[in-house]
């Protein structure tokens, strides 16, 4: 299960959203935690071609990129799982790249 932990002035600590299986879960247990979820979640998350994530359905890479045009990489604070699940996901989309000349 791969972890990011989004730092925030309103959290001490951050809030961690975990994926697991394309499947987004955040760890809310303070009403801290909760309105800066749904703050980021209200500001839009867009993945890697800007397309609306679906949270129950997504990419790890396109979960960190959503978060990461909204808060600043430098908030960000991904766990060993997730930079595997990155490097994965990149070899991936090598072995089956987007045609040139393809429009979306």
């Amino acid at each position: 299960m791969a972890t990011i932990t989004v730092r925030s002035r309103l959290v001490n600590g951050g809030v961690t959203v975990k994926w697991d299986k394309q499947k987004v879960t955040p760890s809310l247990t303070t009403p801290e935690e909760k309105v800066e979820w749904s703050y980021l979640v209200s500001r839009g998350l867009y993945g890697k071609y800007g397309h609306t994530l679906n949270l129950k359905d997504c990419l790890f890479t396109d979960l960190v990129i959503a978060l990461s045009v909204l808060v600043g990489r430098e908030r960000l604070a991904i766990d060993l799982d997730g930079r595997k699940q990155l490097e994965r996901e990149k070899f991936q989309e090598g072995m089956n790249p987007i045609p040139d000349g393809a429009a979306s």
